[in-house]
């Protein structure tokens, strides 16, 4: 399948996202480069996406600021359409309590040779809450300046109206069938009126909880006795990719299998990644990996989030001439699932191969390289990677219903899958 990014998809989603005093966009983005770490996820589970039941559910979102001393931090949500564009609504017609919230949680980083300072925000809680599901972006900005924004991050509240019913196939047009996976399924819904499943009813399907290659403009192909059926052959095939690379850094004076050397530069760490493989034209292989998340761990410390200090880590990617036309990025929850210039790999003409260093804290990390066309932003990692069926992959299917009544876009479901299950 073509992964095509819309163009301002992928300039909102993350190459402008450190532009400061740039609109608030609804998507995840960074609006001042001191931001650092944003780990927005459900309780209990620091990998998991930040997906909540309402009423039921809650998530809670972490972040560093690398340059100041503590600051008068406050956030708030706004509602979006399934498209993740703003609603008309007025905030109080979907917010229970404050719009606007004080961050009170907040500590100083303590052992770290980077010295920043540490914020939780905990959501929903006592003093606001919302009631309606949807997608939603949380926005973080200082001193009560809703303009003056630090960051932006999306996050869905769901709930469970009608049952959705799927699995990841073989895809069904021969020529992907060793390099793609088909998400077929079928929403049932016996007690939940849906007027009408063609201009009232979306869908997006989630590879890995990304939402730069979802699939959003799928139509029923059948619609019969309160189920929908979205068996497709092609318009539901994502490619499969290839596992996630990973290196550990919970021990910056330990030497993991990834890891060529590391070093203390003045005062911040400094580590050599051993040059990747391009593994284009490589078998697959099995790799445990956490699907491009990363995990925050300092092996030595007591307190990870305020002891794990961070790191200045140098990525390789040898290449016997530059891609044309194209630029190549490292991607994953480290570049905030975007493509900001900071994550962009530079061609060294001596040496022949692709350059970055990336300051990240400390932890095990999961990344690979992705290819971006820079004339119809077309995004790619088989270029790089390598793409296969047999690739493990988490998918996510959200169902939305227009409510009329609320004038708003309803998730009225949910399934979790993996391409193994």
């Amino acid at each position: 399948m073509k992964e095509v990014i819309a163009l301002s998809a992928l300039l909102l989603g993350g190459l402008f996202s450190w532009a400061q005093g740039e609109v608030v966009i609804p998507d995840n983005a960074i609006y001042q480069e001191s931001i650092r770490t944003i780990v927005p996820h459900h309780v209990g589970n620091e990998l998991s996406p930040p997906f909540f039941e309402l009423g039921v559910g809650s998530m809670i979102v972490r972040f560093d600021d690398v340059d100041q001393d503590f600051r008068d931090l406050y956030y708030t949500v706004y509602l979006c359409s399934s498209d993740w564009e703003f609603s008309e609504l007025d905030q109080s017609e979907y917010i229970n309590g404050f719009s606007e919230n004080y961050i009170n949680q907040y500590e100083q980083s303590f052992n770290t040779f980077v010295d920043f300072s540490h914020y939780v925000i905990d959501f929903p809680n006592d003093m606001s809450s919302v009631n309606r599901s949807g997608n939603y972006v949380l926005v973080v900005y200082e001193d009560g300046d809703a303009e003056a924004a630090l960051f932006s991050c999306r996050f869905v509240v769901y709930e469970n109206l009608v049952m959705v019913d799927g699995r990841v196939n073989v895809p069904t047009e021969v020529s992907e069938r060793s390099y793609g996976q088909e998400v077929d399924f079928k929403i049932k819904h016996p007690s939940y009126d849906i007027r009408n499943p063609y201009s009232d009813f979306q869908i997006s399907i989630l590879q890995n909880n990304r939402w730069d290659n979802a699939i959003t403009d799928l139509e029923p192909r059948f619609v019969k006795d309160r189920e929908l059926d979205y068996d497709y052959g092609k318009e539901n095939n994502f490619e499969g990719g290839n596992e996630w690379r990973g290196f550990d850094l919970k021990q910056v004076d330990f030497i993991t299998p990834q890891i060529a050397r590391t070093e203390l530069v003045g005062k911040q760490w400094n580590c050599w990644l051993k040059p990747d493989p391009k593994r284009a034209y490589l078998q697959y292989k099995t790799i445990g990996d956490i699907n491009g998340r990363y995990l925050v761990k300092n092996d030595d410390g007591f307190d990870r989030h305020l002891e794990a200090d961070y790191v200045l880590v140098h990525f390789t990617l040898p290449f016997d001439f530059p891609l044309a036309n194209s630029k190549i990025y490292i991607y994953g929850a480290l570049s905030n699932w975007g493509f900001d210039p900071a994550y962009e790999l530079h061609y060294d003409y001596d040496r022949k191969e692709y350059r970055a260093s990336i300051m990240v804290k400390q932890g095990y990390y999961n990344y690979t390289y992705r290819v971006v066309a820079e004339e119809d932003y077309f995004t790619t990692s088989k270029d790089v990677e390598g793409t296969h069926f047999v690739t493990e992959n988490d998918y996510t299917i959200f169902a939305y219903n227009y409510d009329y009544a609320g004038d708003y876009d309803r998730v009225v479901g949910v399934l979790f899958l993996n391409s193994r299950d």
